[in-house]
């Protein structure tokens, strides 16, 4: 293709010169800019996320570290909560949520398929010849009060649903599975929020039934919040932390 037509009085560009030409000033014009800012200190800012309690504290804390070294010029505030705030009236400015991911009014990402299973500190690992459901008896079930996971594992597993009613409840999941860890009875968990203690030992799967809901855990960002580098960043960041933790969980 002919870009330009040499003449006497010089060079001329042609149609399809003139066009490419406008191109090349536009990208040269990018590639100075992004020479420039490359040398000046970048400005921090700030990135604000509503995070469910037990998330922040079972999954977000323990790798906080590797964000911060990763991205130093963000500034990252955790924000944690038990109800959903509204992002539209919030400072925030993006929330993880666990659920079925229908929020209509948010732009949505999903970071997880979650799979529930009971769990218990090392000490209370039933004995290979225990009967699974006089085991389940004898200690105590340990309950998150918003939704009974218990009656519906046992169902699901073909024990006695009526075991599943008993026992502790607690307003936090994070607090029935600290009692688990320390040894005070067997919970219901969600595997994101002990895949940790699973690698490490500190917690066990004494049955591999499980039971699947189709709930996960999300990004959510307001649907006409404008796409930024920090929570693509963070994003990105937080889906191979969760693909690590579900590696655990599956090797658990």
């Amino acid at each position: 293709m002919k870009l330009f037509h040499r003449g006497p009085r010089g060079v001329l560009l042609t149609e399809s010169g003139d066009l490419l030409a406008d191109y090349v000033r536009r990208a040269f014009g990018e590639l100075s800019t992004g020479l420039y800012r490359l040398g000046q200190p970048r400005r921090r800012e700030s990135l604000v996320v509503i995070v469910p309690r037990s998330f922040a504290l079972r999954i977000l804390a323990p790798r906080l570290g590797s964000f911060v070294r990763e991205y130093p010029w963000i500034d990252l505030r955790i924000d944690t909560h038990r109800y959903y705030d509204e992002l539209e009236q919030s400072q925030r400015d993006i929330a993880i949520r666990a659920g079925d991911g229908h929020w209509p009014d948010m732009r949505v990402e999903r970071l997880t398929s979650d799979t529930f299973f009971p769990i218990c500190a090392p000490s209370l690992r039933p004995p290979e010849a225990a009967l699974a459901e006089s085991w389940l008896r004898a200690n105590i079930l340990l309950h998150y009060s918003e939704r009974r996971f218990w009656p519906l594992w046992l169902q699901t597993a073909g024990y006695d649903a009526e075991i599943g009613h008993n026992g502790p409840q607690f307003s936090e999941t994070a607090f029935a599975l600290t009692a688990a860890e320390s040894g005070h009875g067997v919970a219901i968990a969600r595997g994101p929020l002990v895949a940790d203690a699973l690698r490490s030992g500190r917690l066990v799967r004494p049955f591999a039934a499980e039971i699947v809901d189709g709930s996960g855990y999300f990004v959510v960002v307001r649907k006409n919040a404008p796409r930024n580098a920090m929570i693509t960043a963070f994003t990105e960041w937080l889906i191979e932390q969760m693909a690590d933790l579900q590696r655990a969980i599956e090797t658990s």
